[in-house]
């Protein structure tokens, strides 16, 4: 989980399976070709600005549809997935995640929950056409907190995080990012089955 290509080497080099890069290739431009160079599965996430500044600019352009930021999602993925294949990543070797809670509030957030069916199908946009599996991380994100008229428990985040996750499966997530793996493991589980069409 770094932005920076030399740490992701490291990493990789040390035993690490994939690389998880918030910023999406935007803050290190020797993060593709250093994945590339690796073979190492990498995770392309949604993001804008750095870690002290992305609050203030979750601000998008409002669309046809919604607030615009699924729009900006699917852009941005379009846009650095060409570059990072130009690099040398390998298409079948990227996973693409739209940044939960990285530069995003909660109706952002809940947005792009309700939509990520869109996102697994979207039309091509700047040359790039998605099958590349989406993963999903909204286990004990603020939206999720938020979602309670008071403050949580650790048990009720992650039964919450559980169900969102769930969703995110049965609207096209392919992966999801958890903490509790147990309550996570079962929704999605239930999520799969109900959204299996009846014969």
């Amino acid at each position: 989980d770094t932005y920076k290509a030399e740490v992701a080497r490291a990493a990789i080099e040390a035993g690490a399976d994939i690389v998880n890069d918030v910023s999406g290739g935007v803050r290190d431009q020797a993060m593709y070709s250093t994945c590339a160079d690796l073979s190492a599965p990498y995770v392309l996430s949604h993001t804008v600005g750095d870690s002290k500044e992305m609050n203030s600019l979750a601000r998008y352009v409002p669309a046809s549809f919604g607030t615009g930021v699924v729009q900006a999602v699917s852009t941005f993925w379009a846009e650095r997935a060409n570059l990072a294949q130009a690099a040398g990543v390998w298409r079948w070797n990227m996973v693409l995640d739209p940044g939960i809670g990285f530069a995003k509030n909660s109706d952002h957030n809940f947005e792009i929950v309700q939509r990520l069916d869109y996102l697994n199908r979207s039309p091509a946009a700047a040359g790039y056409r998605f099958s590349n599996p989406i993963l999903f991380g909204g286990s004990r994100k603020r939206f999720v907190r938020g979602a309670f008229e008071h403050q949580p428990t650790r048990e009720e985040q992650d039964i919450a995080s559980a169900y969102i996750s769930g969703v995110a499966v049965a609207q096209g997530a392919r992966m999801v990012r958890v903490h509790d793996v147990a309550k996570a493991r079962a929704a999605v589980t239930m999520a799969m089955a109900a959204s299996r069409p009846v014969r």
